[in-house]
């Protein structure tokens, strides 16, 4: 029989801080502004509409796994996508799942987007679509306006 000898570790680990901080309703209610574009944007097939709350020096991470750098590269990306918007669904809905603010400037943002049949019902993802997405979204206030700085996009897929 092997004994192993559990021994009290012999330094602490320090405490993880706590990152969030309250924020306003002003704030949120221009944050969920900003991802009601995105969602206006999906569904109406239009990419500009889409980048128009999105940085110049994005950092994106694509569903597909993908890196894009700069809006410039993301734009062109993002109107070829619009083109063929509706395979992902009839239209789509953004679901704002979580917000926190680090700063009073800076905020991360988790947003569900759900693909809806013809009749506004949620699609069922499966092993052969992506129907819905779960995006880590970072956002930036300046000038007084809510800026998406950088963003992680995870398909849902079954398994």
């Amino acid at each position: 029989m092997i004994q192993i000898e559990v021994r009290e570790p012999n330094r602490t680990l320090p405490q993880a801080p706590a990152f969030f901080q309250p924020y306003g309703p002003e704030d949120h209610d221009a944050i969920l502004a900003v991802f009601a574009t995105l969602e206006r944007a999906v569904n109406t097939s239009d990419g500009d509409l889409f980048d128009s709350v999105i940085g110049e020096d994005v950092v994106w991470g694509s569903p597909k796994g993908q890196l894009v750098l700069g809006l410039d590269l993301l734009n062109s990306i993002h109107r070829r996508l619009a083109a063929n918007s509706r395979q992902y669904g009839s239209s789509s809905r953004f679901t704002l799942e979580a917000l926190g603010f680090i700063r009073a400037d800076i905020a991360c943002a988790t947003v569900r987007r759900i693909g809806l049949d013809e009749h506004g019902r949620p699609l069922i993802p499966s092993k052969n679509s992506i129907v819905q997405e779960l995006a880590l979204y970072v956002l930036v206030k300046r000038a007084d306006r809510w800026w998406i700085a950088g963003a992680q996009n995870t398909p849902v897929i079954v398994s």
